[in-house]
């Protein structure tokens, strides 16, 4: 789904299609350790988190907006994961086109969501929130100081970024593997067999 979008996007030009295209190509090359000796194996794979709401980064909005939601939602979708996204007031456009491309590449409708509320007070729903897994919230410092122990109080795991940095968005292959990474969860199996 990813590499079609990647394709659509490339098509009429835009900037994210080399994000998806490294998502898509990551999550294809990601595969699971497998560790063997007499007696027990050991297979490590990666997870989904389940549903993230995300919050971009303000900065972005005069920036490069399509590139920091491409940079972010590649690599949470390619590891299986839905989206509650805030682009900012100045970019919801810009987030329904690419949705709209992810959805003509294959993603089911409803996969990826635009919520458009105030920052701070979506903050607090969505660590409000126990039908949520995470929330990354990129370009913090605007954020209630207290969000971490709403988040705690409900078990979502939270990510708090400055996310200042314009290299995050612009550099080669952007921050996709550190997201890529906080967008799973690794999980152990251990099989034992013999006396």
């Amino acid at each position: 789904i990813l590499t079609r979008a990647a394709t659509r996007l490339a098509e009429s030009a835009e900037a994210p299609a080399a994000r998806f295209a490294s998502a898509a190509g990551a999550a294809a090359t990601a595969s699971a350790g497998w560790a063997e000796t007499p007696g027990r194996a050991t297979l490590t794979r990666h997870r989904p988190l389940g549903v993230i709401g995300v919050l971009c980064p303000e900065f972005c909005r005069q920036a490069t907006p399509v590139l920091a939601m491409a940079s972010i939602l590649g690599p949470v979708l390619a590891a299986g994961n839905g989206a509650l996204l805030h682009p900012g007031n100045a970019a919801e456009a810009e987030a329904e086109a690419l949705i709209a491309a992810l959805e003509a590449g294959g993603m089911p409708k409803g996969l990826v969501g635009i919520v458009s509320e105030p920052r701070a007070a979506l903050a607090c729903a969505f660590a409000a929130r126990v039908d949520l897994d995470a929330l990354w919230c990129f370009g913090a410092g605007d954020l209630p100081e207290d969000l971490p122990a709403r988040a705690a109080a409900t078990g979502t795991a939270l990510w708090l970024s400055e996310g200042g940095a314009s290299e995050t968005w612009t550099g080669p292959g952007g921050a996709s593997d550190l997201f890529r990474i906080a967008a799973g969860r690794r999980q152990t199996l251990r099989l034992s067999w013999g006396a």
